[in-house]
């Protein structure tokens, strides 16, 4: 009988272990991209809970509230790694609150360096 064995290659894409594995590529797709001139970028990202990496579905029982509280300090985090230092300065993170009334759970983060070209939104 033929036996028929599988190709040895290793996958270019490996779904993260981890939020410290998922920030650390989505780190690397974007400095791969700014190194390839794209400035504006769309990034879908597992949401960490108990532990474990999830999807940002309808099983959050907590609603937009719940995935705000969680989104906005993974935004935060992934800004901190992607934020440029100038002269050792790290940049300065802030955010904004799109929504007055506090219950939609929408703001934007920028990580502004010294140097506007620098800038992360």
């Amino acid at each position: 009988a033929l036996a028929i064995k599988p190709p040895n290659f290793t996958p270019q894409v490996v779904p993260p272990a981890n939020k410290a594995q998922m920030i650390e590529q989505a780190v690397a797709a974007v400095s791969r991209a700014r190194e390839e001139g794209r400035n504006r970028l769309i990034l879908r990202l597992f949401l960490p809970r108990d532990g474990e990496l999830t999807p940002p579905d309808e099983s959050w029982v907590g609603g937009i509230m719940q995935l705000y509280a969680t989104c906005s300090p993974l935004a935060r985090e992934l800004l901190q790694k992607l934020g440029v230092s100038v002269a050792g300065v790290p940049p300065s993170l802030k955010e904004q609150r799109l929504d007055e009334s506090g219950v939609d759970g929408e703001s934007v983060w920028m990580a502004q360096s010294s140097r506007p070209q620098d800038d992360t939104v």
